[in-house]
């Protein structure tokens, strides 16, 4: 078993790329990982632990990650075609992310300028009722004042015509 010989050999590089190579199948990314870790910390200059934990590390979404465990393969191995494409890949994929998320970024934030606007001019709306009501109020306010002053008033007689004057002029000019 793989385990007990790396328990008791833990420097044994083979059994640990098995092992690594192993996890990858399964997709315990994570565990293969860390035993492509130790393979670089044993041999620094392996060209295929770099690349096989790039690719461990972008199953995990690791994308940075990845494309540094590439370069580091290329650096190393600079024929390694595939590393070389799966750093071409990696770097494509991440430019596409980065372009959905600014579009994303954009898309949120015309809808947040969209419902300001929107709450504005709801305020607005608000206002001018507001204003409305309260010109309303102030129009019924006086309404009932002038009835009110028209009901309390005392009534005022017009003046009647002086009819006893006007026959005494008339009287006079006809003697």
């Amino acid at each position: 078993d793989l385990n007990d010989g790396l328990s008791r050999q833990p420097e044994n590089i083979a059994a640990r790329r098995i092992r690594a190579t192993a996890l990858m199948e399964a997709k315990s990314y994570a565990k293969a990982i860390e035993d492509f870790d130790r393979i670089v910390q044993a041999d620094p200059r392996d060209a295929q632990a770099y690349y096989q934990r790039g690719l461990a590390h972008e199953q995990t979404q690791q994308r940075d990650r990845a494309i540094a465990d590439y370069q580091a393969a290329l650096k190393r191995n600079r024929k390694m075609t595939e590393a070389r494409k799966a750093l071409a890949s990696a770097k494509a994929q991440a430019k596409a992310e980065a372009k959905e998320q600014a579009l994303a970024e954009a898309k949120a934030k015309a809808e947040a300028e969209k419902l300001a606007q929107a709450q504005k001019l709801a305020e607005a709306e608000a206002r001018e009722k507001e204003r409305q009501q309260a010109l309303l109020a102030s129009r019924q306010n006086q309404s009932q004042k002038q009835e009110q002053d028209r009901a309390g008033a005392p009534v005022v007689a017009e003046p009647e015509s002086p009819a006893g004057v006007a026959d005494t002029n008339r009287n006079a000019r006809t003697v």
